[in-house]
């Protein structure tokens, strides 16, 4: 009996310290991260979970807060609020655990492969079926490089603005994605423009089959990289 009295007393306490780190960490939160916890709060407020709810809240709090200063949001720790109520409810901790996501040099990566690649690839095969006029008008080596590295650029940054359909409507954050699209496109295809103006002797075109290597190579590196490194969250 002493024991049972001991143990709840020891909880009482838990939960008062709970408490008071919760509303200390929930200012800390940014925008985003804060509506994430609003809503799972909300949905957990109707399910089951086998566990202190309080601790789970605090644990998670205090990851919020260690990582979104390296840009990390809820979405990319959690995945969507009623996504991560399911698995809590069904008591899946293993798969509930919090994944971090690609830190943005990872997007970059991904994106310039991808890009990159795909330029490549339709490129080569449009110099190599056409009817012999294309080689003119086709991309330059310095083109073809800088597809890599602003498509990479402009890629990560649309990844990491997505909007978030789990948020109410006017909070998902379209206005920033749609705006944040638009500028790096336009950057884009400004750069990628002023260097078809280049000379052949510093741009030089390569032979289509160089092109279709290049986007094969750069498709399948892309492949082995989100793989290794489990990028999820991408646009494609």
């Amino acid at each position: 009996m002493a024991k049972k009295q001991h143990e709840q007393v020891d909880m009482t306490a838990s939960r008062a310290n709970w408490e008071r780190e919760n509303a200390e960490l929930y200012p800390q939160l940014t925008n985003k991260n804060n509506a994430f916890m609003h809503q799972l709060n909300k949905e957990m407020a109707h399910r089951d979970f086998d566990g202190e709810w309080l601790e789970k809240e605090n644990e998670m709090l205090h990851e919020l807060v260690a990582h979104q200063t390296s840009g990390v949001t809820a979405k990319h720790l959690y995945g969507t609020p009623r996504g991560y109520a399911d698995k809590l409810e069904n008591g899946d901790y293993d798969n509930a655990t919090p994944q971090e996501s690609a830190p943005f040099w990872q997007y970059v990566v991904e994106g310039g492969l991808l890009i990159g690649g795909v330029f490549a690839l339709i490129n080569g095969i449009i110099m190599l079926f056409g009817n012999g006029t294309e080689g003119a008008q086709s991309a330059g080596v310095i083109t073809m490089l800088l597809n890599f590295v602003i498509g990479g650029f402009a890629m990560a940054v649309i990844t990491k603005n997505q909007p978030d359909v789990n948020q109410p409507k006017g909070e998902r954050g379209m206005g920033r994605y749609l705006l944040s699209a638009v500028g790096v496109m336009v950057l884009w295809i400004f750069f990628i423009s002023m260097t078809q103006l280049l000379p052949p002797a510093i741009n030089p075109v390569m032979p289509p089959f160089i092109y279709i290597a290049l986007g094969v190579i750069a498709l399948a590196g892309r492949w082995w990289f989100k793989k290794a490194h489990g990028i999820t969250g991408t646009l494609f």
